[in-house]
């Protein structure tokens, strides 16, 4: 999951919990950050939900 991860990506990794809670992190995992833009994985309608929390 680390291999060939900026420390950046691995911090945002391995830190998720603290940085979104523990309820948004038991739901989601960052899958990839590029170009400052970040990939989430998730389940079901866990993806609207966080679509609709996004930032623009």
């Amino acid at each position: 999951m680390f291999r060939r991860r900026s420390p950046a990506a691995t911090h945002l990794m391995t830190d998720w919990p603290e940085i979104v809670g523990p309820v948004l992190a038991a739901q989601s995992m960052p899958q990839k950050l590029v170009g400052g833009t970040l990939t989430l994985g998730c389940a079901g309608p866990m993806a609207m939900e966080l679509q609709y929390r996004r930032r623009s």
